[in-house]
């Protein structure tokens, strides 16, 4: 089958369509989260069950599955393997989600799968993030993928993308995340992202997973699936790797990935050792991976990160105490449903802190945020609340100087927001 040409029009006409009519949670939040496989199970079945066609990895966890997925895509494709990469939420682009040897997905695919779906698009009442997922299982199999590395939206057990039959199932660290939807407690959360493990299907388990009864969970899963489980240590021999993405949790996900590939390697799939080396080490070339301690500019120096929880943001504050500066200034926002006292507390008090408001519905309003931090969080700089990232920014710009830090941060819409106005300011 061969994708429609490139008709601009009609992929600004769908990408509209997909914004305003189809529930997403990235923009809307619970309110549009719609569990369970019957609608995925249906589109993906009328579009001839593509995800059935290639060889899969399947990621869950609630830190460092994006940076595992994207490590993985690097190290296969350096191998000569063609890779098909799935994960959200996407920053500047939708087509950010969906790639193809690091290169997003075409605009005219898009054009050709919305005509094939068109008619039912409404029927099913299909989410965005169904929409999307599908949509990616299709792609894979037309560009015959030697391998897709899928990470899952939420959760894992109801998420669109568990209908997989993967190579691998892949649990990153868990840590608390969309209570609202997967629960109020670790063990809650973890029974959500153990839903991935599959009959006779090895899962690999992150280092960033510490707690004993969450492990034990996994463990009595994997007996019950009959799949052979995979604790990684810390303790791997990866001094000699040369890893570009940086903080401490990123080592976990390398040793996470490293256990991958041996898994791979048992499976007959031609992996060099050496090859893998450069996958850790050209992860955004290969990938386009934004987001993750991304370096924008040096004098100052502005750095931004999708952190949004407590584990990713003691992360953060290890890589700043790295850092050589003379003051910081934090661009910081939320969404709704975050514990911000708890995320800020792991962050240096010594700082100015610019909050400010992602300009989507999730997005936490500004003077709900004065309240929650005007008197219960004190710091030593300046603390002041702007509307938008763009005023939040300005400010820091006009107060810093060139041995300053800049940190643009709290939450990926923040990171958004500050990516798609910092090229025209």
């Amino acid at each position: 089958m061969k994708p429609l040409k490139n008709n601009l029009i009609l992929f600004n006409n769908f990408i509209d369509m997909m914004i305003r009519c189809l529930p997403s949670y990235q923009l809307q939040g619970q309110y549009a989260y719609k569990p369970g496989l019957k609608r995925v199970l249906f589109l993906s079945r009328f579009l001839g069950s593509p995800h059935l066609y290639f060889k899969s990895i399947h990621v869950a966890g609630t830190n460092g599955k994006g940076s595992t997925s994207h490590m993985l895509s690097s190290v296969l494709q350096e191998n000569g393997y063609n890779v098909g990469l799935f994960t959200s939420p996407h920053l500047l682009d939708m087509r950010e989600r969906i790639k193809y040897n690091g290169n997003y997905i075409d605009k005219d695919f898009i054009d050709f799968f919305l005509k094939k779906i068109k008619d039912i698009i409404f029927t099913k009442q299909f989410s965005f993030f169904e929409i999307f997922t599908v949509l990616s299982f299709v792609y894979f199999k037309h560009k015959r993928v030697d391998f897709a590395i899928i990470e899952t939206g939420l959760g894992g057990l109801l998420d669109a993308t568990n209908i997989l039959k993967p190579l691998i199932s892949v649990i990153t660290s868990i840590n608390y995340d969309h209570m609202e939807i997967l629960g109020e407690t670790l063990y809650e959360i973890a029974i959500q992202k153990a839903g991935i493990i599959k009959y006779k299907t090895p899962v690999v388990i992150s280092p960033g997973i510490l707690n004993n009864k969450i492990k034990q969970l996994f463990y009595d899963i994997a007996i019950i699936k009959k799949s052979n489980i995979f604790f990684c240590e810390k303790k791997n021999n990866y001094k000699n790797i040369k890893l570009s993405l940086y903080g401490f949790f990123q080592v976990y996900n390398m040793i996470t990935v490293l256990k991958c590939v041996s898994i791979l390697k048992k499976y007959n799939f031609l992996i060099n050792d050496k090859k893998i080396n450069l996958g850790f080490n050209n992860i955004i070339k290969n990938t386009n991976f934004l987001g993750r301690w991304h370096i924008i500019s040096y004098k100052p120096k502005i750095i931004c990160d999708i952190a949004h929880n407590e584990e990713s943001m003691l992360s953060i504050s290890s890589l700043i105490s790295e850092e050589v500066y003379n003051n910081i200034f934090f661009i910081i926002g939320f969404v709704y449903g975050k514990n911000i006292l708890k995320i800020l507390s792991c962050l240096p008090k010594k700082g100015n802190f610019y909050f400010c408001s992602p300009g989507i519905f999730r997005g936490l309003n500004i003077n709900i945020l004065k309240k929650i931090t005007i008197n219960d969080f004190d710091n030593n700089g300046e603390k002041l609340y702007f509307k938008t990232v763009e005023k939040a920014f300005l400010r820091a710009r006009c107060k810093s100087s060139i041995n300053d830090l800049i940190l643009i941060t709290g939450s990926s819409f923040i990171v958004s927001d500050f990516l798609k106005i910092y090229k025209n300011l």
